[in-house]
């Protein structure tokens, strides 16, 4: 195709007075931002290529890491169910020993009632003259009467004191060693035995 000459290129026009070296040097800074522009493109692209790689790993990593987190919630789910059952047999075995404990406690009562019966049986037959009477025991303090803030029960009286159950207070000595006071005698003590209302 031919060239115009109105678009030719007039060397001698003032629009393109340029020398060569300010030509090459205008050449060579649009080089150097090419450069820099192709420099700066590189680098995104590593940068890119990166975050790319980095995202397809970590999705790659996520069923993993789903199957790994749902494994340990089986786990601490079996866990779980054996702490239960281990909770509901120590409750078994604390409810058991409960039972026997209070069978145990309720058998010694019983026993221990059966003994008292006992030595108060024989202690009723070797005293022939006495009779049983269950009163509020209180002692001597002065010529006052103080409750000993505890109940005396199988006291002994003298039958000849006893009259159709009406008992003046009297002051009976019980020997040491006495069981029937409902606590430790330490030697003889004063009974006051009130009179019974009818």
């Amino acid at each position: 195709m031919a060239i115009d000459d109105d678009a030719k290129v007039n060397p001698k026009s003032s629009t393109f007075n340029f020398t060569f070296d300010e030509l090459q040097d205008a050449y060579d800074e649009l080089q150097e931002v090419y450069d820099e522009l192709v420099k700066k493109y590189k680098e995104s692209v590593l940068k890119n290529k990166k975050i790319i790689s980095d995202l397809k790993n970590q999705n790659d990593s996520i069923p993993k890491t789903n199957a790994e987190l749902e494994e340990k919630i089986v786990i601490l789910q079996d866990d779980l169910k054996y702490f239960q059952n281990e909770n509901v047999d120590l409750n078994n075995i604390l409810s058991k020993v409960h039972d026997d404990h209070h069978k145990v406690v309720n058998e010694l009562k019983a026993s221990l009632n059966v003994v008292r019966k006992q030595d108060f049986e024989k202690a009723s037959s070797s005293k022939p003259n006495y009779v049983k009477r269950n009163f509020n025991g209180y002692k001597q303090r002065g010529s006052q009467r103080h409750p000993k803030g505890k109940s005396v029960r199988n006291v002994w009286v003298p039958k000849e004191l006893v009259v159709s159950n009406n008992i003046n207070a009297i002051a009976c000595w019980i020997p040491k060693g006495t069981k029937y006071l409902g606590a430790n005698s330490h030697g003889p003590k004063m009974i006051w035995v009130p009179k019974i209302k009818n």
